[in-house]
């Protein structure tokens, strides 16, 4: 009989605040019983052998025999053809299936190989859903100890995949004790890397309420990774947390980057902690009426979920207030009043032409303006500049697809912005990654987006040259277009609407093959699965405030549904909060700031720089991706050399004008 430790025992009790104790100790009664039982007490409902058998065999076995004996292969065979990835199959053997009157095992295996099929599909919600079935829930005892670990790997991979990061970690803790060895070490990798995609402000809140010790030492471990601290405070916080938690799993199976770290190796640089100088008093410059209202008060509203929150954990946020910037032709007046009513930090303005006013002014406090003024000049001392500028994304995204092996890009732009600051922005960062630009391809609308990416790809010239051939044999061949192979990758600037039409016309036009690129611009910012699913693979620079799940984002969509459409400038406005102290403090050059619209760094000119995550399109659903991650996939060998910058491509005149609107 296998011997239950009392370590194993009361880690399984202290996961009982999650999942329910008598799922909790009854798996664990199970393993415990398992050890006593002969092996046929432990397999699954049947004694049958099937193992070795081919699909085809087990149907053909299952439909051979009686209805009430036919379960068995019917559900080996849906296992079968599941692991050979073969998903029409395996939904009409389960179609066979869900028919049969079922015992309640057989019947729990059944909704397993369904929260499978799902997974395989790309329904992690109803995978989850099929998981947490009350019958299934009360049938899961019914099953061996190992598919019952089976179970809960499977439900944490749902959770993982809908973005619920917490939820998932949770669930990996909790069947780790029951692991073996060399399973452990997976899942340990798997528990750090959802605990990093968790914002750190939800870290903290998380630990402060678990009172399961394991997770306690897990999340400790991650604020350790994820605070704005030096390399040296994050070392001394290691050994301080070794020294506390030497039995956690963990502290024999140290996470890569805590152990170089720990090993005295080079790490990522990370900010430098600043000291909490708080602002006696916070003036917020936005436009709170007029056209420009919507985005000031996405700002605004931000700003101010930032200072609730930290209220709510114990802080002591400055007064902050409010002066609507929309009557002012002139901004200093209007900032000379802020400061006379005894602002010592100011947010704002927003409007270019009112942060080109103040860039010169003699500015008494730390001034955060929300947009970027492009100036020979040097700013006044006190400015700092915070925009979500376009050409930060375009820049990143030269940096990636050079990162990423990339050399030659086809550029599919508006024609109207063929020379707009965001494309020369990336044009210039590629050249100097060495990359050259095989075409740009400026389309007008998207009427002519069609014959304007046929065109770029020389469809229309591999078309003439099998022309040509039939006419030289005098006979028709088959024949299928080939693109151009002198480019290896796409860069996009489109919006929405137009991005879903762009990328299914690559694939087309035979360039499926091609990573495509783009920025931000292509996401509406939240999700409509049903239509982006036509920018699928697309791998775009996104905020993490967009990307990600939060308590603190969920909340303020579900209070004010209609600012799904500011979200950007809503992140925005929790990283002004978050900045300030850090101006006041003077240590803004000490580092990066892991904020909500990306990680920021400040220049000597006082310019935020902002670096976005990279994210992907998969079945609709937008998923942050590491940089270093394989593109889906890599173009030809290259022919061009680099540096040499080709003439904009047009297409013919559209016969009819179409709109191009974001949803």
């Amino acid at each position: 009989m296998k011997i239950i430790s009392v370590r194993e025992i009361r880690s399984v009790r202290r996961l009982s605040h999650h999942h329910n104790v008598r799922r909790s100790l009854g798996l664990l009664l199970v393993i415990a019983l398992a050890g006593c039982s002969s092996p046929q007490q432990t397999g699954t409902a049947t004694t049958t052998n099937t193992k070795g058998n081919t699909v085809k065999q087990l149907l053909d076995a299952a439909h051979s025999t009686s209805v009430e004996q036919r379960a068995p292969y019917l559900r080996d065979a849906a296992a079968l053809s599941l692991q050979q990835n073969d998903i029409p199959q395996t939904e009409r053997i389960l179609q066979e299936l869900d028919v049969l009157k079922l015992a309640n095992r057989e019947s729990a295996q059944r909704r397993v190989l369904h929260a499978r099929l799902q997974l395989k599909q790309h329904q992690p919600d109803l995978a989850l859903t099929t998981l947490q079935d009350r019958q299934f829930l009360q049938d899961l005892a019914q099953l061996p100890a190992r598919e019952q670990i089976d179970v809960s790997l499977l439900r944490a991979q749902a959770l993982l995949e809908t973005r619920n990061y917490f939820g998932g970690a949770q669930e990996l803790v909790f069947v780790d004790p029951l692991l073996n060895d060399s399973e452990r070490h997976l899942n340990h990798q798997k528990i750090w890397r959802a605990l990093l995609d968790i914002p750190p402000t939800e870290i903290d809140r998380y630990r402060s309420k678990t009172d399961n010790q394991q997770l306690r030492g897990w999340l400790e471990l991650a604020t350790i990774a994820t605070r704005n601290s030096s390399d040296a405070t994050r070392q001394t916080q290691l050994a301080d947390w070794l020294r506390q938690w030497g039995s956690h799993p963990a502290a024999q199976d140290l996470p890569s980057d805590l152990a170089k770290l720990r090993n005295n190796r080079a790490a990522p640089p990370i900010a430098s902690a600043t000291t909490t100088v708080q602002p006696r008093q916070v003036a917020l410059l936005l436009p709170l009426t007029g056209k420009l209202a919507a985005f000031g008060l996405a700002v605004r509203d931000g700003y101010m979920s930032a200072w609730y929150d930290n209220q709510k954990r114990g802080g002591h946020p400055a007064p902050v207030h409010f002066y609507d910037t929309d009557s002012s032709t002139d901004i200093v007046p209007l900032y000379q009043q802020a400061i006379s009513e005894g602002a010592s930090l100011v947010v704002g303005p927003l409007e270019k032409q009112q942060v080109a006013q103040l860039y010169q002014q003699n500015l008494p406090v730390p001034t955060l303006a929300l947009n970027r003024f492009e100036s020979n000049s040097p700013a006044a001392a006190n400015l700092y500049q915070f925009s979500l500028a376009a050409e930060d994304e375009t820049t990143q995204i030269a940096d990636i697809a050079a990162q990423e092996n990339h050399h030659s890009a086809l550029i599919i732009v508006p024609e109207d912005e063929v020379k707009s600051r965001e494309l020369q922005a990336f044009e210039q960062r590629w050249r100097q990654r060495g990359g050259s630009v095989g075409a740009i391809a400026g389309y007008r609308d998207q009427q002519n987006m069609s014959q304007t990416i046929r065109t770029a790809l020389n469809i229309p010239r591999s078309e003439a040259r099998a022309k040509e051939l039939e006419s030289i044999i005098n006979r028709n061949i088959e024949f299928t277009p080939h693109r151009r192979q002198d480019i290896d990758m796409v860069f996009i600037l489109a919006k929405p609407a137009q991005a879903r039409v762009i990328k299914p016309l690559l694939d087309f036009y035979y360039a499926s093959d091609l990573t495509v690129y783009a920025t931000s611009r292509i996401y509406s910012g939240y999700p409509i699965p049903s239509l982006d699913r036509d920018i699928d693979k697309v791998r775009f620079t996104e905020m993490p405030f967009v990307v990600q799940t939060s308590e603190l984002k969920q909340q303020v969509l579900s209070t004010q549904p209609q600012s799904k459409n500011y979200l950007r400038l809503y992140a925005m406005g929790i990283d002004s909060f978050n900045l300030g102290p850090r101006l006041l403090a003077k240590s803004s050059n000490d580092g990066a700031f892991a904020g909500q619209t990306g990680q920021l760094t400040i220049t000597t000119e006082n310019v935020l720089q902002r670096e976005s995550l990279l994210a992907v399109m998969r079945s609709g659903s937008l998923q942050a991706i590491a940089i270093t991650e394989s593109p889906e996939a890599s173009g030809p060998a290259l022919q061009q050399q680099p540096g040499v910058m080709p003439q904009p491509i047009t297409a013919e005149p559209a016969e009819t004008d179409a709109s191009g609107n974001d949803e």
